[in-house]
């Protein structure tokens, strides 16, 4: 998926274009975890809250549990 692949390039121009993904619920719907995975990859830390909201309210246990790693993986903290 394409999302994925933007996480893992590592570019920092990937970073935006994720955020307004992750910022607008209808753009990530069904996506959620490949988003957080992805913006967890490129480690920028203005990626911290749109992955803490979409945990919130992820759509299922697995996205969730998913979100929850990308949150660990970019901030070294457990979301709580």
């Amino acid at each position: 998926m394409i999302i994925c692949a933007l996480g893992d390039t590592k570019d920092p121009r990937a970073v935006e274009p994720l955020l307004k993904i992750a910022g607008n619920p209808e753009l990530r719907k069904g996506k959620q975890a490949e988003v957080g995975e992805a913006l967890a990859n490129l480690g920028d830390q203005r990626a911290a809250e749109p992955l803490a909201d979409m945990i919130k309210i992820a759509d299922s246990r697995a996205s969730w549990e998913r979100l929850r790693a990308a949150y660990k993986k970019l901030t070294g903290k457990d979301f709580k």
